[in-house]
């Protein structure tokens, strides 16, 4: 993929994630990580039921909180970082103007 494919790719995720809003797109983040978390540990379990396994799977709360707070932080990232990189001015022009 070029450069600057990728980069109209960034640009118009940029552009869904502004729409949807700061508050929302954390929280679509962080919970399709705890989504993905009950799903493996869903999982598990079926193939201990079914005898695939030996372990039985576990769902704790603990986890599925960490997970989504591991989606909030991971979204805030992503969120501040094309913040930055589709402002205007381009950071470029900013630190040449200093």
């Amino acid at each position: 993929m070029a450069r600057s494919e990728k980069e109209q790719k960034q640009r118009e995720r940029c552009e869904k994630m502004k729409k949807r809003g700061h508050l929302q797109e954390l929280a679509l983040n962080g919970s399709i990580l705890a989504g993905s978390c009950v799903f493996v540990d869903l999982a598990h379990i079926l193939c201990f039921k079914i005898g695939w396994i030996n372990t039985p799977g576990k769902i704790s709360w603990e986890d599925i909180f960490i997970w989504a707070a591991a989606g909030v932080v991971g979204s805030e990232l992503d969120w501040s970082d094309l913040k930055r990189k589709f402002r205007t001015p381009p950071p470029e022009e900013d630190w040449m103007a200093k």
